[in-house]
């Protein structure tokens, strides 16, 4: 596992675990921040 999959680990999991009113944001901005981190979270895994 490389640094920035861990980053990006750690991150999904503040944001998902931590955040209270995360589902509150996704709706109003219709951004799911989640989402693109486990994207980035793929992305990142393919290119080892």
């Amino acid at each position: 596992m490389t640094d920035r999959q861990l980053i990006v680990d750690q991150a999904i999991l503040a944001i998902d675990g931590l955040y209270v009113h995360y589902w509150q944001k996704r709706a109003m901005y219709g951004v799911d921040p989640v989402q693109r981190l486990r994207l980035l979270r793929r992305r990142t895994g393919a290119r080892i």
